[in-house]
């Protein structure tokens, strides 16, 4: 049995379960994109309960955007290590720059970056 076969198949897996883990957390957040939207709409109606609720869903959402957060960084850390790449070796900043872009477009397209710059 070849061990570092194995190692290879346990790494693909993990990451396969990251990617999936990270595309059902983006499915939540969207699912709050538009729960905030529909709140937004009661608030505006003067509706009670509306600015508790919201309340409680922006709380939700920070949560679930750490947890998107965390589950991304684990997800391009096991990528680098497949790659065989040391994530303390060196910084790469055009690379770190066009994550960081995808991040903030992320974002805006959730509606979540208001005053974020271009």
């Amino acid at each position: 049995m070849n061990v570092h076969n194995s190692d290879q198949t346990e790494g693909a897996v993990a990451a396969d379960l990251l990617a999936e883990q990270l595309l059902e957390v983006g499915q939540l957040l969207g699912e709050m994109k538009h729960d905030m939207k529909a709140m937004q709409y009661r608030v505006r109606l003067d509706d009670d309960g509306a600015v508790r609720d919201n309340l409680r869903l922006i709380s939700d959402l920070r949560n679930w955007l750490k947890i998107a957060w965390e589950l991304e960084t684990k997800f391009h850390e096991r990528e680098q290590e497949r790659a065989g790449q040391s994530a303390t070796y060196a910084v790469d900043f055009d690379r770190a720059r066009d994550q960081i872009r995808c991040r903030l477009d992320r974002l805006r397209r959730c509606g979540l970056a208001d005053g974020l710059s271009r």
